[in-house]
Protein backbone atom coordinates (compact mmCIF):
# COMPACT_ATOMS: atom_id res chain seq x y z
CA UNK A 1 0.00 0.00 0.00
CA UNK A 2 1.27 3.46 -0.81
CA UNK A 3 2.23 5.57 1.76
CA UNK A 4 -0.50 9.14 1.67
CA UNK A 5 1.33 11.96 0.91
CA UNK A 6 1.01 14.94 3.88
CA UNK A 7 -0.80 18.02 2.19
CA UNK A 8 1.65 20.38 4.14
CA UNK A 9 5.11 20.93 2.79
CA UNK A 10 8.07 19.93 5.39
CA UNK A 11 9.61 23.30 6.82
CA UNK A 12 12.30 24.54 5.44
CA UNK A 13 14.03 26.44 8.58
CA UNK A 14 17.79 27.17 9.60
CA UNK A 15 18.55 26.14 13.35
CA UNK A 16 21.14 27.65 15.36
CA UNK A 17 22.57 26.28 18.18
CA UNK A 18 22.71 28.78 20.88
CA UNK A 19 20.21 31.59 22.15
CA UNK A 20 21.10 35.07 22.11
CA UNK A 21 21.48 37.21 25.47
CA UNK A 22 17.83 39.04 23.40
CA UNK A 23 16.32 35.41 23.60
CA UNK A 24 17.27 34.48 26.73
CA UNK A 25 15.55 37.97 27.90
CA UNK A 26 12.34 36.76 26.02
CA UNK A 27 12.13 33.14 27.58
CA UNK A 28 12.87 34.59 30.82
CA UNK A 29 9.37 37.29 30.32
CA UNK A 30 7.20 33.65 29.40
CA UNK A 31 4.88 32.79 31.29
CA UNK A 32 6.94 29.18 31.55
CA UNK A 33 9.62 30.47 33.00
CA UNK A 34 7.74 32.98 35.58
CA UNK A 35 9.52 32.44 39.17
CA UNK A 36 12.14 30.29 37.96
CA UNK A 37 15.40 30.45 39.90
CA UNK A 38 17.98 31.58 37.46
CA UNK A 39 20.61 28.25 37.44
CA UNK A 40 16.58 26.19 36.45
CA UNK A 41 16.71 29.21 33.81
CA UNK A 42 19.97 28.60 32.46
CA UNK A 43 19.57 24.65 32.37
CA UNK A 44 16.29 25.17 30.02
CA UNK A 45 18.69 27.89 27.92
CA UNK A 46 20.96 25.33 26.82
CA UNK A 47 18.55 22.47 26.38
CA UNK A 48 16.64 24.58 23.60
CA UNK A 49 17.13 25.52 20.04
CA UNK A 50 16.41 28.40 17.75
CA UNK A 51 14.60 27.64 14.64
CA UNK A 52 14.03 30.30 11.85
CA UNK A 53 10.68 29.70 9.96
CA UNK A 54 9.79 31.36 6.80
CA UNK A 55 6.65 32.93 6.12
CA UNK A 56 3.90 30.25 4.57
CA UNK A 57 6.06 27.35 5.74
CA UNK A 58 4.48 25.09 8.43
CA UNK A 59 6.29 24.53 11.69
CA UNK A 60 3.94 21.45 12.59
CA UNK A 61 1.22 19.82 10.75
CA UNK A 62 -1.06 16.35 12.19
CA UNK A 63 0.47 13.09 11.99
CA UNK A 64 4.20 14.09 12.64
CA UNK A 65 5.71 12.86 15.98
CA UNK A 66 5.42 15.35 18.59
CA UNK A 67 8.97 15.79 20.01
CA UNK A 68 9.37 19.41 20.56
CA UNK A 69 7.07 22.13 21.96
CA UNK A 70 7.46 25.99 21.25
CA UNK A 71 7.90 29.30 22.42
CA UNK A 72 7.23 32.24 19.61
CA UNK A 73 10.04 34.54 19.79
CA UNK A 74 9.31 36.83 16.64
CA UNK A 75 6.76 36.58 14.30
CA UNK A 76 3.38 35.21 14.21
CA UNK A 77 2.74 31.34 13.94
CA UNK A 78 -0.90 30.32 13.11
CA UNK A 79 -2.82 27.64 14.36
CA UNK A 80 -5.82 25.92 12.60
CA UNK A 81 -7.46 22.46 12.22
CA UNK A 82 -8.41 21.83 8.16
CA UNK A 83 -11.88 20.44 7.63
CA UNK A 84 -12.21 18.43 5.10
CA UNK A 85 -12.88 20.98 2.70
CA UNK A 86 -9.84 22.84 3.40
CA UNK A 87 -11.11 25.23 4.72
CA UNK A 88 -9.56 27.09 8.18
CA UNK A 89 -10.80 26.45 11.38
CA UNK A 90 -8.38 28.60 13.22
CA UNK A 91 -7.68 27.97 17.02
CA UNK A 92 -5.54 30.94 17.91
CA UNK A 93 -2.22 33.05 16.46
CA UNK A 94 0.27 32.74 18.72
CA UNK A 95 2.70 35.89 19.08
CA UNK A 96 6.09 36.77 20.86
CA UNK A 97 6.62 34.71 24.40
CA UNK A 98 3.86 32.24 23.19
CA UNK A 99 3.42 28.80 23.71
CA UNK A 100 2.99 26.51 21.39
CA UNK A 101 2.42 22.23 21.76
CA UNK A 102 3.60 22.00 25.31
CA UNK A 103 0.67 19.22 25.64
CA UNK A 104 1.18 17.21 22.90
CA UNK A 105 4.78 16.19 24.24
CA UNK A 106 3.25 14.40 26.94
CA UNK A 107 2.45 10.80 26.12
CA UNK A 108 4.48 10.99 22.83
CA UNK A 109 1.85 12.00 20.98
CA UNK A 110 1.61 13.67 17.31
CA UNK A 111 0.85 17.10 16.64
CA UNK A 112 -2.87 17.77 16.26
CA UNK A 113 -3.36 20.78 14.70
CA UNK A 114 -1.17 22.88 12.00
CA UNK A 115 1.22 25.79 12.28
CA UNK A 116 1.71 28.13 9.48
CA UNK A 117 4.13 31.12 9.94
CA UNK A 118 2.44 34.21 8.48
CA UNK A 119 5.26 36.20 8.87
CA UNK A 120 8.80 35.70 8.96
CA UNK A 121 9.45 33.34 12.97
CA UNK A 122 12.07 32.83 15.35
CA UNK A 123 11.29 30.46 17.59
CA UNK A 124 12.58 27.92 20.39
CA UNK A 125 12.64 24.17 20.27
CA UNK A 126 12.11 22.56 23.68
CA UNK A 127 13.17 18.61 23.75
CA UNK A 128 10.08 17.04 24.74
CA UNK A 129 11.98 14.42 26.49
CA UNK A 130 14.61 16.33 28.00
CA UNK A 131 12.20 19.08 29.14
CA UNK A 132 9.72 16.10 31.30
CA UNK A 133 12.90 14.84 32.59
CA UNK A 134 13.98 18.19 33.95
CA UNK A 135 10.15 18.81 35.33
CA UNK A 136 10.31 15.67 37.44
CA UNK A 137 12.50 16.98 39.67
CA UNK A 138 11.48 20.74 39.33
CA UNK A 139 8.24 21.76 41.02
CA UNK A 140 8.07 25.43 40.07
CA UNK A 141 8.82 24.26 36.55
CA UNK A 142 5.74 21.68 36.92
CA UNK A 143 3.54 24.32 38.29
CA UNK A 144 4.07 26.75 35.53
CA UNK A 145 3.34 24.20 33.17
CA UNK A 146 0.35 22.79 34.96
CA UNK A 147 -1.07 26.40 35.01
CA UNK A 148 -0.20 27.28 31.15
CA UNK A 149 -2.88 23.67 30.29
CA UNK A 150 -5.70 24.70 32.89
CA UNK A 151 -5.34 28.29 31.77
CA UNK A 152 -5.43 26.86 27.83
CA UNK A 153 -8.57 24.35 28.83
CA UNK A 154 -10.03 27.12 30.24
CA UNK A 155 -10.02 29.63 27.45
CA UNK A 156 -11.40 26.92 25.20
CA UNK A 157 -14.40 26.72 27.40
CA UNK A 158 -14.92 30.23 27.53
CA UNK A 159 -14.68 30.08 23.19
CA UNK A 160 -17.64 27.51 23.27
CA UNK A 161 -19.40 31.22 23.73
CA UNK A 162 -18.75 31.98 19.64
CA UNK A 163 -21.28 29.52 18.91
CA UNK A 164 -23.87 30.79 21.48
CA UNK A 165 -24.58 33.96 19.07
CA UNK A 166 -23.16 36.49 21.70
CA UNK A 167 -23.19 40.14 20.46
CA UNK A 168 -19.77 40.72 18.71
CA UNK A 169 -18.73 43.21 20.81
CA UNK A 170 -18.42 40.80 23.94
CA UNK A 171 -16.56 38.60 21.44
CA UNK A 172 -14.00 41.09 20.46
CA UNK A 173 -14.04 42.20 24.48
CA UNK A 174 -13.49 38.45 24.98
CA UNK A 175 -10.69 37.82 22.93
CA UNK A 176 -8.79 41.19 24.17
CA UNK A 177 -8.92 40.34 27.80
CA UNK A 178 -7.52 36.99 26.72
CA UNK A 179 -4.81 38.54 24.86
CA UNK A 180 -4.32 40.39 27.94
CA UNK A 181 -4.15 37.50 30.25
CA UNK A 182 -1.38 35.94 27.98
CA UNK A 183 0.66 38.77 28.03
CA UNK A 184 0.52 40.53 31.39
CA UNK A 185 -2.43 40.79 32.74
CA UNK A 186 -2.14 44.46 33.36
CA UNK A 187 -3.64 46.19 30.52
CA UNK A 188 -0.91 48.10 29.33
CA UNK A 189 0.63 45.73 26.70
CA UNK A 190 0.41 46.86 23.17
CA UNK A 191 -1.92 43.83 21.32
CA UNK A 192 -0.83 43.61 18.15
CA UNK A 193 -4.11 42.29 16.18
CA UNK A 194 -2.79 42.21 12.53
CA UNK A 195 -3.55 40.67 10.15
CA UNK A 196 -7.13 41.75 10.95
CA UNK A 197 -8.20 39.12 8.51
CA UNK A 198 -7.59 36.45 10.29
CA UNK A 199 -7.73 37.81 13.81
CA UNK A 200 -11.47 38.01 12.63
CA UNK A 201 -11.42 34.43 12.31
CA UNK A 202 -10.06 33.56 15.41
CA UNK A 203 -12.73 35.62 16.85
CA UNK A 204 -15.32 34.35 15.13
CA UNK A 205 -16.96 37.14 13.35
CA UNK A 206 -16.33 39.13 9.79
CA UNK A 207 -13.20 41.57 9.29
CA UNK A 208 -15.49 44.27 8.70
CA UNK A 209 -17.47 43.68 12.14
CA UNK A 210 -14.46 43.62 13.96
CA UNK A 211 -13.04 46.69 12.43
CA UNK A 212 -16.09 48.92 13.19
CA UNK A 213 -15.99 47.32 16.65
CA UNK A 214 -12.58 48.62 16.86
CA UNK A 215 -12.96 51.69 15.74
CA UNK A 216 -16.05 52.24 18.15
CA UNK A 217 -13.96 51.38 21.08
CA UNK A 218 -11.58 53.70 19.94
CA UNK A 219 -13.65 56.27 19.70
CA UNK A 220 -15.18 56.06 23.09
CA UNK A 221 -12.18 55.82 24.61
CA UNK A 222 -12.25 52.01 25.50
CA UNK A 223 -9.15 51.41 23.63
CA UNK A 224 -6.05 52.95 21.54
CA UNK A 225 -5.61 51.98 18.73
CA UNK A 226 -2.39 52.11 15.85
CA UNK A 227 -1.95 50.55 12.30
CA UNK A 228 -3.95 47.18 14.02
CA UNK A 229 -1.80 47.81 17.70
CA UNK A 230 -4.09 47.72 20.81
CA UNK A 231 -3.67 48.80 24.20
CA UNK A 232 -6.87 48.87 26.95
CA UNK A 233 -7.72 52.19 28.57
CA UNK A 234 -10.77 50.93 30.41
CA UNK A 235 -10.18 47.42 31.25
CA UNK A 236 -13.14 47.40 33.67
CA UNK A 237 -15.17 48.45 30.64
CA UNK A 238 -13.71 45.31 28.62
CA UNK A 239 -13.99 42.89 31.75
CA UNK A 240 -17.71 43.42 31.72
CA UNK A 241 -18.48 43.48 28.17
CA UNK A 242 -16.42 39.90 28.41
CA UNK A 243 -18.53 38.73 31.01
CA UNK A 244 -21.20 37.73 29.01
CA UNK A 245 -18.81 35.23 27.25
CA UNK A 246 -18.19 33.50 31.00
CA UNK A 247 -22.09 33.07 31.73
CA UNK A 248 -22.00 35.86 33.75
CA UNK A 249 -23.69 39.22 34.55
CA UNK A 250 -21.55 42.34 33.77
CA UNK A 251 -21.47 44.82 37.15
CA UNK A 252 -21.68 48.03 35.53
CA UNK A 253 -21.54 48.07 31.70
CA UNK A 254 -20.97 52.11 31.40
CA UNK A 255 -17.67 53.58 30.97
CA UNK A 256 -15.98 56.76 31.16
CA UNK A 257 -15.12 58.48 27.89
CA UNK A 258 -12.77 61.06 29.29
Amino acid sequence: MAKQMSPFKQTTCRKMDRISAADRQLLSRSSLTADLEPPLLERLASMVRVIIVRRGDFLFFPGNQARSFYLVLEGKIKVFHPDQDGRECIIRVAGSTDILCLAAVFGHQTYQAVGEAISACRVLAFPGACFMELMQGESDLTRNVLRILSLRIENICRKQCLARNLPAQAQVAHYLMERTTECNGCGCCPLDLRPLQITAQEIGIARETLSRIIGQMKKEGIIDCCRGSVTIRNKEFIENCACCCQGRNPKNAKHNKT
